[in-house]
């Protein structure tokens, strides 16, 4: 009996002097960026649930392009941007600025509200102000994409981005943004409102009801993002939320629930074999009867609070791999339910798209107007006669 107590002390004495491990939390709706050594590479570390799990004495760099909040207790009033937090037994600290002593992470939920930003750079290709989206983590740029601005008609003209299988080591980003920077980001020069979405769905519906009433039924429109960086990889995918506003389209219904979708499905498969530049814009205007007056037509157009805008006919995506001599190809979705496929005028050029093995899945809807009628070009062909389309060819 007394070598079973001795025995259960000593067991209950070594277990309870062992090293505790911790785990970091965060608001997982509002993650910084975590960078960790692996291998001796630094990499970045994602965890979808809000927990990271620290081995006792381990260390994680933690960045936040604005500035990490709700840390618990802390009197420190500057920016907390780069942060380090260390394990030591059960608990987790971090230095908020040099000279400092270490602050005990309490058991909370530190987020960072806004990642991403738009920074001022130039953009190949872009005739008016260049931006990138992004962030730098230490001396790193990354970039998720950039667009073309045009300052007077507050308008995006083009946006690209690169797809492919993206690595988690740190060093290896630069290989996917969209123009290969390899400088530092330059600070933050704009930002897009996000309270403009409901005000020019409103002025479109008003536009419609009075200058086409009896059309009304079949002009539905919804306001969204053109640019779909969802289908970046999933490290990347909860600090792109705001990206949007950046270029808000009035989109079709039909076109944006039918065919389009049929196409980012096809665009998301192809990453897992190579890497793309997708360029993405819009062009021309719809057309349609007033009042169902065939003799008099209107331009259907809103406005977005500043100056009027016309709703986008076409929306195209031109499409190219890296590294090779293909030029790749451009995909038009007709955005507009008033579409008359034997018009003289109705097409931009020859359909291609039974020539791109990888679009075979949307053959059979492509021609169908009540999916968003799309058809493909080769970039030569249409480069002129698109609005913001890229002169990589020139």
């Amino acid at each position: 009996m007394k070598a079973l107590v001795l025995t259960f002390f000593v067991v209950s004495l070594v277990s309870g002097n062992s090293p505790r491990d911790c785990n970091l939390r965060y608001n997982y709706k509002a993650p910084g960026i975590f960078v960790k050594q692996s291998n001796g590479d630094l990499s970045i570390i994602t965890s979808g649930n809000g927990k990271i799990p620290l081995s006792n004495g381990d260390s994680i760099e933690a960045f936040c392009s604005t500035n990490f909040t709700d840390l618990g207790d802390q009197t420190f009033d500057g920016k907390l941007k780069n942060l380090t937090f260390t394990c030591a037994n059960g608990t987790i600290s971090y230095i908020p600025a040099p000279n400092y002593a270490p602050v005990k992470l309490n058991d909370s939920q530190m987020s960072c509200q806004q990642e991403a930003l738009f920074y001022a750079q130039p953009v190949p290709y872009c005739q008016f102000m260049g931006l990138q989206y992004g962030f730098q983590i230490s001396s790193t740029p990354i970039s998720l994409a950039e667009l073309c601005y045009n300052n007077q008609q507050l308008q995006t003209t083009f946006v690209h981005f690169v797809l492919g299988d993206r690595s988690q080591i740190l060093g290896e980003q630069t290989k996917l943004n969209p123009s290969n920077i390899s400088t530092i980001l330059s600070q933050q020069a704009f930002s897009f409102s996000s309270q403009a979405v409901n005000s020019q769905e409103e002025s479109l519906r008003n536009s419609i009801a009075t200058f086409a009433p009896l059309l009304s039924a079949d002009i539905k429109y919804e306001f969204e993002g053109l640019a779909p960086l969802n289908l970046l990889s999933d490290m990347f995918i909860q600090y792109t939320q705001d990206f949007k506003y950046a270029y808000l389209v009035p989109w079709w219904s039909s076109l944006k629930n039918g065919n389009w979708k049929a196409i980012m499905a096809a665009i998301e498969n192809i990453q897992a074999n190579g890497v793309y530049d997708i360029y993405m814009g819009t062009s021309g205007n719809i057309s349609y009867p007033n009042n169902n007056n065939d003799e008099v037509v209107q331009i259907l157009s809103y406005s977005d609070g500043k100056i009027i805008k016309v709703v986008p006919k076409y929306i195209w995506v031109y499409i190219k791999e890296r590294n090779t001599q293909d030029k790749g190809v451009t995909i038009i979705a007709v955005n507009s339910p008033f579409f008359d496929e034997n018009a003289k005028d109705a097409f931009l050029c020859n359909d291609v798209c039974h020539n791109v093995d990888w679009l075979s899945s949307l053959l059979l809807t492509s021609h169908m107007p009540a999916f968003g009628y799309v058809y493909c070009c080769h970039p030569d062909d249409v480069g002129k006669l698109l609005n913001g389309f890229p002169q990589t060819n020139n």
